[in-house]
């Protein structure tokens, strides 16, 4: 059996390497969605928006639209965990995320957090 030796300083800087890589993880996850790691900062939901109901559109329901009149179409589980109602005010934070949506009204966004405007939901 061969043993290998580090010095103090190689073992030094193998250290800071892990520790390194390890926060780096650590970051990149916070990153990712900072909802699913309970260390990390909670998004700030700032950007205004009205929930409308467009139900009379073939295949949409709530959307949200911001005050400059862009149309966001959500990810429907959003809807699970949030009632809306048409015309509730609201504050979001979201992420474009490109997919097929049935409702074609609106830029697909992935909601990351929600809020209502004069009250609690």
């Amino acid at each position: 059996m061969r043993y290998v030796s580090f010095s103090l300083a190689q073992a030094g800087r193998l250290a800071l390497l892990a520790l390194t890589l390890s926060g780096s993880v650590f970051l990149t996850s916070c990153l990712e969605d900072p909802f699913e790691d309970p260390g990390c900062e909670p998004l700030q939901c700032n950007t205004p928006a009205t929930v409308r109901n467009f139900a009379g559109l073939d295949g949409c329901g709530y959307l949200l639209v911001l005050t400059d009149g862009t149309r966001l179409e959500p990810n429907p589980d959003i809807w699970t965990t949030f009632t809306p109602f048409d015309g509730q005010e609201v504050k979001i934070n979201y992420e474009d995320e490109p997919r097929g949506g049935i409702c074609m009204a609106g830029r697909t966004v992935r909601v990351r957090c929600i809020t209502q405007v004069g009250g609690t939901n």
